[in-house]
């Protein structure tokens, strides 16, 4: 059996170490929260620069490249084939179509568009 003073060192040690413990998980909470509140929140809505609203959708080569182009890294992510059996011009029909219905959208809200009705 430890002596009365041993016994005074071991539980000032105990707490010393307690105090040691619920500082670092104070820190370690305080450091997560820091890193929660900066990390990016998933995004409800987003822009692509230098993309064509519908507005101004006139079917050029770089804009029917990207709505293409879209797809492909969409399939690509998602291991899926959003247009199969829909040739190109049937995908410019439907963003012509939408684009028409929606002009203060942009091509990306389009080919969005698309890809969920042929998901």
């Amino acid at each position: 059996m430890a002596e009365p003073d041993e016994q005074k060192r071991v539980r000032h040690l105990e707490i010393k170490m307690m105090n040691k413990v619920s500082l670092f998980g104070a820190v370690m909470a305080a450091t997560l929260l820091a890193v929660l509140a900066a990390s990016p929140q998933q995004a409800t809505a987003y822009t692509v620069k230098q993309l064509s609203t519908c507005e101004g959708w006139v079917g050029s080569p770089d804009d029917r490249f990207w709505i293409l182009g879209f797809i492909s890294g969409v399939n690509f992510a998602q291991d899926a084939d959003h247009a199969r059996g829909v040739e190109a011009k049937e995908i410019y029909k439907f963003v012509t179509k939408y684009c028409a219905k929606n002009p203060n959208h942009d091509l990306a809200d389009a080919t969005v568009a698309f890809i969920s009705i042929h998901e």
